[in-house]
């Protein structure tokens, strides 16, 4: 059978579905109990035919089209109309660390881009004392120990600063995004700046002995702060991999489904963000012993990178798994032609 026939052959089939759909977007109510099972039907019928599809034609566009039918009806028939409660929970509890998972390597790739010249130029100005004195005067130097740095923490009130804080990293966070949605240039940049400047001034620190006060300073919103950045960037970097290299899919409708992952995605970045405002704010100046601090970092970091990574790995297996089921639930295409001719 060519693509032609086998357009023909379910093209009725495929636009029953279409309209069962946009009858039940419009209240579910609208469908009968006969339409509800027909739209069952039709469902994992469409489904055996997007695999024949994918395997034997390998025609993107139609595939496409399918899919989002598919997808649709999966939404009508699985999930109830969700409320503004049930949508907030979602998002907490599936939407955002599914799309972090899966964009884990464009996340991993602005990581890499982020702390790779932070630990490289780190190491380089602690090792060099000639080229750290080139950049920053031996007397500057002095003062970003003694006062400047630690000063930049203190000196502000709480409430007020913690909202210039969130406004600021909010600003770097959407400078990192849309950089790296076009095409990676300006997000890259974005993020090997911030890193050479880290690894500067962690190197400025630690030669002059305040490596506990630097790690004791950064590392209670540091931690976060940074990995919201880098998740700002990844989402941009996903949108730009989808351009570059869309796959089987059309590249616009590629575009868009990337899109919809790194807009939850900067999303919860920017709730993180906020956490990392508030705590810069009130804990890093806070009279706390500096390895309560630096816990207290750590313990947000690895509950945010439990939230993104472990959370979002369930998800997916789940997604993968509910997928499966319906593939053992759909009739195969042999068959259902076995049974018409009978």
């Amino acid at each position: 059978m060519d693509i032609d026939h086998f357009i023909l052959d379910h093209q009725a089939e495929w636009n029953r579905l279409d309209e069962l759909c946009r009858k039940g977007k419009a209240s579910p109510a609208n469908l009968d109990p006969a339409e509800l099972q027909e739209l069952l039907d039709l469902y994992q019928r469409t489904g055996g035919h997007l695999s024949v599809l994918r395997t034997q034609f390998f025609d993107a566009s139609l595939a496409n089209r399918l899919s989002i039918s598919i997808g649709t009806a999966r939404g009508l028939i699985y999930k109830k109309r969700p409320t503004p409660a049930r949508a907030f929970t979602e998002f907490f509890t599936h939407t955002f660390p599914l799309g972090c998972w899966r964009a884990k390597r464009q996340i991993l790739l602005a990581a890499l881009l982020l702390f790779g010249p932070a630990l490289a130029s780190g190491i380089w100005f602690y090792e060099s004392g000639n080229t750290r004195d080139a950049v920053i005067s031996p007397e500057d130097q002095e003062i970003i120990a003694a006062e400047s740095f630690e000063d930049y923490y203190s000196s502000q009130e709480a409430t007020g600063w913690a909202f210039q804080l969130w406004t600021h990293n909010i600003t770097v966070g959407v400078m990192a995004f849309g950089g790296c949605a076009l095409l990676g240039g300006l997000g890259a940049w974005v993020l090997i700046q911030n890193g050479l400047n880290l690894g500067v001034v962690a190197a400025v620190m630690h030669a002059q002995g305040k490596g506990a006060l630097f790690w004791g300073l950064i590392a209670p919103h540091g931690l976060i702060e940074m990995t919201a950045v880098v998740i700002s960037a990844g989402a941009g970097l996903n949108i730009a991999w989808a351009i570059i290299a869309p796959g089987h899919q059309v590249r616009s409708l590629a575009i868009a489904e990337a899109g919809l992952r790194s807009i939850s995605a900067l999303l919860g970045a920017a709730l993180v963000f906020v956490v990392a405002g508030f705590t810069e704010a009130f804990v890093t100046p806070s009279g706390l012993p500096t390895f309560a601090r630096v816990g207290i970092g750590v313990l947000l970091e690895l509950a945010l990178l439990t939230w993104m990574f472990g959370i979002g790995r369930l998800r997916a297996i789940e997604e993968q798994n509910a997928e499966i089921e319906a593939e053992l639930l759909r009739p195969s295409l042999h068959n259902q032609k076995t049974l018409q001719s009978a």
